[in-house]
């Protein structure tokens, strides 16, 4: 399958069908500010690389709008 290489786009993500009993307010966690949420995902991104290898076969691109 294309040397063990693929990739999934998303064009479209619709949230207007979805059952409002399926979707639940967090009871334990903190807020945090968009600059935090952005550090902890490159700090999981690392340790996901540093954990596996990083050989480079596995990249998981994060695109903030």
């Amino acid at each position: 399958m294309d040397g063990g290489k693929h990739q999934v786009t998303a064009t479209l993500i619709e949230t207007t069908n979805v059952p409002t009993d399926k979707i639940v307010a967090p009871k334990e966690g903190k807020k945090v500010t968009r600059e935090e949420f952005h550090a902890i995902v490159a700090e999981k991104q690392k340790e996901m690389q540093d954990e596996y290898g990083g050989d480079g076969h596995t990249v998981i691109k994060v695109i903030r709008q």
